[in-house]
C-alpha cells in the first residue's frame, strides 16, 4: 500500500520560493516549473519506497527520525509515519546552505 504524502506548510512556502528563484534566474517560467515537476516526482516516489531517503548528515536531525531526499541540489527533509503509512515533507531547501536550523 502506498504511503500519503503530506506537506507542512513551511515546506510548501519552500517550494514556492525555490521555483519562484528558479524562475526569475533563468527568465524562464519553464525552468521552474521543471524543478518543481523532478521535486513533485522524488516526493511522488517516496509514497511507494519511504525509506529511500538517506539519513541526514547532522546527529541531531538523525536522532529526531528525519530523512534526506536529494533532487538537484535540494534536500528534501521527511519523517515516515509507518503506524498512519504517512511521509510528511517538513522542510526543502538549498543543500548548499547551512540546513541545520532551517529544518
Amino acid at each position: 500500500m502506498a504511503y500519503q504524502i503530506m506537506r507542512t506548510d513551511k515546506a510548501n512556502d519552500q517550494i514556492r520560493d525555490i521555483v519562484l528563484y528558479r524562475t526569475e534566474l533563468t527568465g524562464r517560467a519553464d525552468a521552474g516549473l521543471d524543478l518543481l515537476d523532478k521535486l513533485e516526482a522524488g516526493f511522488n516516489r517516496l509514497s511507494e519506497f519511504p525509506e529511500s531517503g538517506f539519513p541526514p548528515r547532522y546527529a541531531a536531525l538523525r536522532t529526531r527520525g528525519y530523512r534526506v531526499l536529494i533532487v538537484e541540489k535540494y534536500l528534501s527533509f521527511y519523517k515516515v509515519d509507518k503506524e498512519s503509512e504517512t511521509v510528511t515533507i517538513y522542510a526543502v531547501v538549498d543543500g548548499r546552505r547551512d540546513y541545520l536550523n532551517l529544518v
